[in-house]
């Protein structure tokens, strides 16, 4: 494993996109906005992904792995091989996962697309399923763990607190101001009861779902812990460039179809509570990327465009005036 990682280094150094030596193929994987990923094969048949994270206060590698050692009998996300703390001459710690077969989406299914869709809530589902008191990992909360709406509204405006007064483009300080506060005025920040926790995914994309054969699973499991499982559907529908562009109808039947797949008929109000606040979030958290810092991501991963940005915190900032009528 140790030379292995050193190619891998080699070839991250090298900024090569493939490298053959000792019978492993090593090849840099699509470009996502988090990690980076070598797809590495070996001449005797051994196929696997090979992820370098960033090191901070997340423990992103180590979380990772964690959640997929509790997952590795659903069969809706790879199957972990090592964890690498530290490895030489790479910017990160490593997991080392079996590769998924199959096609990483670019989008969400079409909302006519039911079996798409319920392949996908089936994979979804089954994380939340696991519960602190079924699983003996040493699993953390999720990096967005929420269990109430006061704490999404927390983080809002942890994000809010973060950029500054000139916010760059179409947008002015007061707009997202004022978005803000109605947000805090319009919505109670516990529910009358504690809602379920569970293992969530915590970055529910389409990038992160392999297609094979009508199966969907899940990868990119670096934010995933513990938290209330209708965050992740709420997540999934407010996505600025995939989910919130579904028709609204369609997200009341996502919502309600997962509330069928886990017992659930709560869960489609503690979603909806969630989407709308998550409108909120990301017309903040997208100001914030216009004035990220250059060295916010490890090297050899992309940064936000400003102008893609921009495009879709304005879809974003619509949905989300519409929602608390500003």
């Amino acid at each position: 494993m140790q030379r292995l990682l050193a190619d891998i280094a080699r070839a991250y150094r090298e900024e090569a996109d493939s490298l053959t030596t000792d019978g492993w193929h090593i090849s840099r994987a699509a470009k996502g906005m988090n990690g980076i990923v070598y797809r590495v094969q070996h001449d005797d048949g051994r196929d696997w992904a090979v992820k370098i994270s960033k090191r901070d206060e997340r423990d992103r590698s180590g979380r990772e792995f964690n959640a997929l050692k509790a997952l590795h009998r659903l069969n809706v996300a790879p199957l972990p091989i090592e964890l690498v703390r530290e490895p030489a001459d790479l910017p990160g710690d490593v997991v080392i996962t079996e590769w998924l077969a199959g096609t990483r989406l670019e989008t969400l299914p079409q909302s006519h697309e039911k079996d798409r869709w319920q392949a996908l809530l089936k994979s979804m589902s089954a994380p939340h399923h696991l519960t602190p008191e079924t699983i003996d990992l040493p699993l953390r909360n999720a990096v967005t763990h929420i269990r109430q709406p006061g704490d999404l509204l927390d983080s809002i405006d942890g994000w809010y607190g973060r950029f500054p007064k000139e916010v760059p483009a179409d947008l002015s300080y007061e707009q997202i101001t004022q978005l803000v506060q109605t947000a805090h005025a319009q919505t109670p920040h516990e529910w009358a009861s504690p809602a379920p926790i569970a293992l969530i995914h915590c970055d529910s994309n389409p990038h992160n779902v392999i297609e094979d054969q009508g199966i969907m699973r899940l990868v990119d499991w670096e934010n995933a812990g513990w938290a209330d499982p209708a965050f992740d559907i709420a997540d999934l529908c407010a996505q600025p460039n995939y989910g919130v562009q579904l028709p609204d109808a369609h997200h009341v039947w996502i919502r309600e179809a997962h509330s069928r797949l886990l017992d659930d008929p709560t869960l489609p109000e503690r979603a909806a509570v969630y989407q709308r606040l998550l409108l909120v979030w990301w017309v903040v958290r997208l100001s914030g990327y216009l004035n990220e810092a250059a060295n916010a991501r490890l090297a050899g991963v992309p940064r936000p465009n400003d102008e893609t940005t921009i495009t879709r915190r304005a879809v974003i900032w619509i949905k989300a005036s519409e929602a608390f009528g500003i």
